[in-house]
């Protein structure tokens, strides 16, 4: 996976746009969650603060 900085490049695009008027219709339905997670991919290494080399999660 890989992540693009423009649509024209991007292989799928998902369009979440709505007019006002549908927005007025909606927004007592809609309702959001926050989702968070934190992932580890892998470690660098790093110098702490007495310069030992560490590993360091990315």
């Amino acid at each position: 996976m890989s992540f693009v900085n423009s649509a024209s490049v991007a292989n799928l695009v998902i369009d979440v746009s709505m007019s006002h008027r549908q927005f007025q219709q909606y927004k007592e339905n809609i309702e959001t969650h926050d989702k968070h997670e934190n992932l580890t991919v892998g470690t660098k290494q790093v110098a702490d603060d007495n310069g030992n080399t560490v590993d360091q999660p990315v």
